[in-house]
């Protein structure tokens, strides 16, 4: 099996609704990709700070799916220390993974990484 290449997303709310930083966000993702064999690619780390998720207008996120869908692809999965990351309504989510589903970096590339959380990443 090769190594599998991961982005890594990041985003601090100014309504401080996840108490990690982006720091401590991408600490965890790359702790995450340590135990699991995969790389975590420097130049694909993308973050928004202090911007509501509710929205999907966001300079990071938007860096984030311009290059998932560049060919050939640089990284085959998309860490983020919780979906919430992404954005807080179900309908931008819907529509950010619909959009990598066409480029073949599915909702199963996803992966929550929180340890926080009693949820376990899917497969």
């Amino acid at each position: 099996m090769t190594e599998r290449q991961c982005a890594v997303y990041a985003r601090y709310s100014s309504e401080k609704q996840n108490s990690l930083t982006i720091e401590q966000q991408v600490r965890e993702c790359r702790e995450y990709a340590e135990r699991h064999g995969f790389t975590v690619l420097d130049a694909h780390i993308y973050t928004d700070e202090a911007i509501c998720g509710a929205t999907d207008n966001r300079a990071g996120l938007q860096q984030l799916l311009a290059a998932a869908t560049q060919k050939p692809r640089a990284f085959d999965v998309i860490l983020v220390d919780d979906t919430s990351r992404l954005s807080r309504k179900m309908i931008d989510s819907l529509k950010i993974f619909e959009q990598l589903r066409f480029v073949t970096c599915a909702p199963s590339s996803w992966r929550k990484v929180s340890t926080q959380r009693a949820s376990r990443p899917s497969s």
